[in-house]
């Protein structure tokens, strides 16, 4: 889902990659995906989903 909301949002490149970028976090929270965080966090490059969603399955914390 990153790499199809990265490819959509190509046009807004010429705005620069930060606009892009949020756009995919956009995106990718509007699919649902867990994504933490805001705008403000986004706009530096950062990225987090919440663990429940991409950990592995059968994962235990030891």
């Amino acid at each position: 889902d990153l790499d199809r909301h990265w490819r959509f949002n190509a046009g807004l490149s010429v705005y620069g990659p930060s606009q892009r970028w949020i756009a995919t976090a956009v995106g990718l929270a509007s699919d649902g995906w867990p994504v933490l965080g805001n705008r403000s966090r986004w706009k530096l490059g950062e990225l987090t989903i919440a663990w429940d969603a991409v950990a592995p399955d059968g994962f235990v914390w030891s």
